[in-house]
């Protein structure tokens, strides 16, 4: 700033706050949005602790149990589930599928609810047609901002 001139000078520092603020605006922007408050009651449906079985039922008749960690709305997992049910089609005296819930609602916001709805399919005595239904038009509910 030595041979700048003096009219130069709160030129510049001016256009660098400008910069400056410009960053900060676009950095805030991308962070994620905090929850809203809501009035609704809290929907209580118990997330089981253990998996959930598919395939031979006894864990001596099933010479490889696949475990899976999963969450509905993450794109890796919904990639991933043709594969697990070809494995079980070919194979359905051999694997079993032993499938937890785990949501990363921290990134995937509806993984929850997901996992809330197949629990009370659960309950209902389809669990496993609505695991599948989740997972297959995943790319239809999981962009929604309440998939219902």
């Amino acid at each position: 700033m030595r041979g700048m001139s003096k009219a130069m000078k709160p030129v510049l520092v001016i256009v660098l706050a400008v910069a400056v603020a410009a960053g900060a605006a676009v950095f805030l922007s991308r962070q994620p949005d905090q929850p809203k408050e809501t009035n609704a009651a809290p929907l209580k449906v118990e997330i089981k602790g253990g998996g959930h079985f598919r395939g031979p039922l006894s864990g001596d008749k099933a010479e490889i149990t696949l475990v899976e960690f999963g969450d509905y709305q993450c794109p890796s997992c919904g990639a991933f589930h043709p594969f697990v049910k070809e494995i079980l089609n070919r194979y359905p005296k051999q694997v079993r599928l032993e499938f937890h819930h785990f949501p990363l609602i921290s990134i995937h916001p509806n993984s929850m609810a997901a996992a809330k709805a197949v629990e009370a399919a659960g309950e209902q005595g389809h669990y496993w047609e609505m695991h599948d239904a989740l997972f297959e038009s995943q790319a239809e509910w999981s962009p929604k901002p309440d998939p219902k």
